[in-house]
């Protein structure tokens, strides 16, 4: 039966959604990097994003038909915010070492290094105030909130 767009809720797996959603925008983020910052950043923060969408999957594909499946759906999906807390303070350090010196972090898909937003100056000489408001990345602005809420709340039953 359908449901009119206005009256429909969030559905209880909508964390798989969002899993992928996180796991998309950070791979965004991490192929704007320099080459200077993603061979030291790019592999441990991917790998993080991985992790979410892989446990957020194992836990939706156990149906809790009894105790034990219940607390092995319990057990991925705590391993998924577990995993989505250590990628927030990834990114959090991310976007701490590219503020300290936001010249060059981000480049284009020819290469080039991009204008953080600056009206003047050379290429790649923004400042820190262009640089913190054009890219932020804290966990708010990836939707790590609502995945949160969604791994918190989500029933198991």
């Amino acid at each position: 039966m359908s449901v009119l767009k206005q009256k429909r809720t969030t559905s209880k797996a909508e964390f798989i959604n969002t899993a992928n959603q996180i796991y998309v925008e950070t791979l965004n983020f991490l192929t704007r990097l320099s080459a200077r910052y993603s061979r030291l950043l790019a592999e441990p923060v991917a790998k993080l994003a991985g992790e979410i969408i892989d446990h957020a999957e194992k836990a939706n594909s156990i149906f809790p038909s009894d105790i034990q499946r219940v607390e092995m759906r319990k057990a991925h999906l705590l391993e998924a915010r577990a995993s989505l807390m250590a990628l927030d303070v990834r990114l959090t350090h991310c976007y701490l070492i590219c503020n300290q010196n936001p010249e060059g972090c981000f480049t284009t898909a020819a290469g080039k290094c991009t204008d953080q937003g600056a009206k003047k100056g050379p290429p790649c000489r923004a400042g820190r105030a262009a640089f913190s408001d054009s890219y932020s990345c804290s966990g708010a602005s990836l939707g790590f909130i609502p995945f949160a809420a969604a791994l918190k709340n989500s029933k198991t039953e």
